[in-house]
């Protein structure tokens, strides 16, 4: 979404100085060098960037849940994380997010460890995932009399 935001707005650009009297030559080629290189390498990046992304919420070796994130290209980063040890779990939407879908997962641990995760598609379905085991493992019911 940012890549065609930036596209949309060098396009406005380019048009504004091809109009313009006198034509401002080296403002139209500025915004053609951005849309001819710039772009096609943030919509890249972008691409990249969803492929490599991996949030899964897997069974874990003592029963338990665990959250499994990957994410990053250029500085590859994985996290796991027993359901248990999630404090709370915040799905975050922006403007943008309301709009096209999505949204953004922040994690807080019992340690204090703070896990951002932006671009899921469903991070709705992630948060719930590990809500319902973290929650069960607090507490006890007690029968009333």
């Amino acid at each position: 979404m940012p890549s065609l935001l930036i596209a949309a707005c060098w396009l406005l650009i380019y048009v504004l100085a091809v109009r313009h009297e006198p034509v401002r030559h080296g403002l139209r080629a500025l915004a053609l060098a951005v849309e001819g290189l710039i772009v096609p390498l943030l919509v890249l990046f972008a691409a990249v960037r969803a492929r490599v992304l991996l949030v899964e919420v897997r069974d874990g070796a003592g029963g338990g849940r665990v959250l499994y994130v990957r994410s990053g290209f250029l500085r590859p980063r994985e996290v796991s994380i027993g359901a248990r040890e999630v404090a709370s779990v915040r799905v975050r939407r922006s403007w943008v997010h309301l709009v096209f879908g999505g949204g953004a997962l922040e994690i807080a641990t019992l340690s204090g460890e703070r896990i951002y995760v932006n671009d899921l598609d469903h991070p709705q379905r992630i948060a719930a995932a590990l809500v319902v085991p973290a929650q069960a493992a607090f507490g006890h019911e007690e029968k009333l009399r």
